[in-house]
């Protein structure tokens, strides 16, 4: 697994990516390719805020997801991993999201949150793994989530 900067041409796998239901049920719904492609262009460009940093997630010589670190409302920085399904459930969720973690360390971050839906199994796996702690239970309008944490000021 590597992280390799967006170009031009990954933009028909990032839509696919963003509009499959399945793969965006955890991170608030399947977008429409329009949505996706818009949001794609942005982030090539730089032009969106919650994005601080994107890449796209390769295993082999294929593409195989999306990782971020996204701003949150308060300022904090949380950790984003979408992959394929093709990709899921042999650990490269848990491998793009340590080497998100240490991204995070490495830019001189404080902390890093994760944000995930109660019943995401696999993404509360993707986060211990990556060694972010359980830090609390949220509820809000769109059910229940937990919110994961690592202090990156501290050794790995």
């Amino acid at each position: 697994m590597r992280f390799a900067p967006y170009a031009p041409d990954h933009r028909p796998f990032f839509v696919a990516l963003f509009t499959d239901a399945d793969t965006m049920a955890h991170v608030g719904g399947a977008m429409s390719p329009e949505a996706a492609g818009a949001l794609f262009d942005a982030i090539l460009a730089g032009t969106r805020p919650r994005v601080a940093h994107a890449w796209l997630v390769v295993e082999g010589d294929g593409p195989a997801g999306h990782a971020a670190l996204l701003r949150m409302a308060d300022g904090a920085l949380e950790l984003g991993v979408v992959l394929a399904p093709h990709a899921r459930g042999r650990g490269l969720g848990s491998a793009a999201a340590r080497a998100v973690v240490e991204r995070a360390r490495a830019l001189g971050l404080p902390r890093l949150l994760a944000t995930v839906d109660l019943d995401n199994h696999g993404s509360r796996r993707m986060c211990e793994k990556a060694g972010l702690r359980l830090l609390q239970r949220l509820t809000d309008d769109d059910g229940e989530a937990l919110l994961y944490g690592v202090d990156l000021a501290s050794a790995p």
